[in-house]
């Protein structure tokens, strides 16, 4: 009855963590970076920007290449040079 073959299913694992970084990400980078470091010194600056980087990359590579969709899925890329 249905020629068409069937849909391929979605692969949720990768989309639940990018979920879980992006919502939870920085929170556990700052507990973890004060439980090392004091507050206010610049070690624990420089750890947690690092990581919070980290996490951004993080999330760039699993809507790449976990999620196989583009940048533009995200608004990277939709504007031109002349209007940036």
């Amino acid at each position: 009855m249905n020629d068409r073959p069937n849909p391929t299913t979605r692969n949720w694992g990768a989309t639940w963590v990018g979920l879980f970084i992006a919502l939870f990400g920085i929170l556990i980078v700052r507990a973890a970076v004060y439980a090392f470091y004091p507050p206010y010194s610049l070690p624990a600056a420089a750890w947690r920007e690092s990581l919070n980087w980290l996490c951004a990359i993080a999330l760039v590579l699993i809507i790449r290449f976990g999620e196989l969709l583009p940048f533009r899925s995200v608004g990277i890329g939709r504007a031109t040079i002349k209007s940036s």
